[in-house]
């Protein structure tokens, strides 16, 4: 199997076998994140491809899901990867479920034809970082969309038949304003039908660009219970019917669940996290992160 860097895939797709198809990532400017630092982003050869999947084949012919590398495959044209699908189809006749990692951009150069034949390709989920519903976060943190954007481009892939999961980064407005955070992202939310909601919680490693505007001071981080408690304030206003799974390494005092199904019990864990907070206990967890 061709696998040139670091493989960064959702615990979701544990069990899925990972195809790699990019490598790095298509925006690569979002300055909290550092996964594909470094690194720039490529299409893999259609040979590398054609021969990972055969390999696929050789040893697990029955192959259902595949996972599709890297950070925002699904950046990739419509015609790459309506040409990835049929090679998958043609050596893998078993394998009908497509996932990859994307963005609000790679949901934007493609018309609604093609959202959805890709849906009957097999592409049937991917992983969205929509990450705030304020405008001024995704602003400063040079996402490259809007909430408005989020919004629609959503709801087109919702209109293509395929599903998605949004993520959502606890922490990332900052100190101060995790509340007022909490409630428009929830709001955003509650306005479209997401299969899953993956909650992260904002780490500063020192090879992101986030790392010097917190040595500068124009970024204050959240405290640990800042966090918890703008994710029980997310919880607490979500009313769109989705499964939410805040229980990424990242997050300290993880839950999940299915809305509306578990919201009190979600909550009252949180609380439970909340009334006996060790703020520096929390906090020497997220120092002592090398990675995610």
């Amino acid at each position: 199997m061709h696998y040139t860097e670091q493989i960064y895939r959702p615990p979701s797709e544990a069990r899925s076998v990972l195809l790699e198809v990019t490598t790095g990532c298509s925006h690569n400017l979002c300055t909290f994140c550092n996964a594909a630092k470094g690194l720039k982003f490529r299409l893999s050869p259609m040979e590398h491809i054609i021969e990972d999947v055969k390999e696929i084949a050789a040893f697990k012919p029955d192959t259902k899901r595949i996972h599709l590398l890297s950070h925002d495959a699904f950046a990739l044209s419509y015609e790459r990867l309506m040409e990835i699908a049929a090679v998958i189809h043609e050596h893998l006749p078993c394998a009908d479920e497509l996932s990859s990692m994307g963005s609000i951009l790679n949901v934007m150069d493609k018309t609604d034809d093609q959202l959805k034949e890709l849906r009957k390709a097999g592409y049937e989920y991917i992983y969205i970082g929509t990450e705030s519903g304020l405008d001024e976060v995704l602003e400063k943190t040079r996402k490259g969309f809007t909430v408005k954007d989020s919004e629609e481009q959503l709801k087109r892939l919702e209109n293509a038949g395929i599903r998605y999961c949004a993520m959502y980064v606890l922490g990332l407005a900052g100190k101060g304003n995790g509340l007022r955070n909490a409630i428009a992202t929830a709001e955003l939310f509650n306005k479209l039908h997401p299969a899953m909601i993956g909650g992260n919680s904002l780490t500063v490693f020192r090879d992101a660009p986030i790392y010097k505007e917190v040595l500068s001071g124009e970024f204050e981080e959240a405290t640990e219970l800042e966090c918890a408690q703008e994710l029980r304030l997310f919880l607490e206003h979500l009313e769109s019917p989705c499964y939410v799974a805040a229980s990424h390494a990242s997050v300290g005092t993880p839950v999940k669940g299915r809305i509306p199904r578990d919201k009190e019990k979600m909550l009252s864990q949180l609380d439970g996290y909340i009334e006996n907070f060790d703020e520096r206990r929390y906090r020497l967890r997220r120092e002592l992160m090398r990675s995610m």
